[in-house]
């Protein structure tokens, strides 16, 4: 969304890119009637981004029930976690300057996501899912690994 002068504009890019964690954001993507198949992309991380999650898809709209069935399981995996992290306060998003993740911990999250999203950018799959997490505690750092249901789920 672009405002210029007081005046909302939508503004048309390939691939669509979404970052905010919002359930509101991806049922407003799928109520949005596209021209014509656009890749979608949505990737978050949860407490301590600890964990990644890529979702994409080719379509004229967001597919959000395809989202859900793909990705509910390890948003919930990521809820329980978050029920038991002490956080500083209720409400701290990923945007926060409190929020339980070391710049390095983003940054690798970051890194992540751009490679996701450039392999989902050449295979235009019609519905994929790629989770990361990272092994080992914040002072001992041993990888990431790729979650298992990872993967393409539908073919172009």
């Amino acid at each position: 969304m672009l405002v210029r002068g007081g005046v909302r504009r939508l503004v048309v890019v390939d691939p669509d890119i979404d970052c905010t964690a919002s359930n509101d954001v991806l049922h407003a993507l799928e109520r949005i009637p596209w021209d014509g198949p656009r890749l979608f992309f949505s990737a978050s991380f949860g407490v301590g981004a600890r964990r990644v999650l890529c979702f994409s898809a080719t379509g004229t709209s967001f597919p959000v029930t395809a989202f859900w069935e793909q990705c509910g399981q390890w948003i919930r995996e990521d809820y329980k976690e978050l029920l038991r992290a002490d956080l500083p306060r209720e409400g701290v998003g990923c945007w926060h300057p409190v929020f339980p993740a070391r710049a390095d911990d983003v940054m690798l999250a970051a890194a992540i996501t751009v490679k996701a999203l450039v392999r989902s950018a050449k295979l235009r799959p019609t519905t994929r899912v790629e989770t990361y997490s990272r092994e080992g505690t914040d002072d001992d750092f041993q990888g990431v690994r790729q979650g298992a249901g990872t993967g393409v789920h539908a073919g172009p």
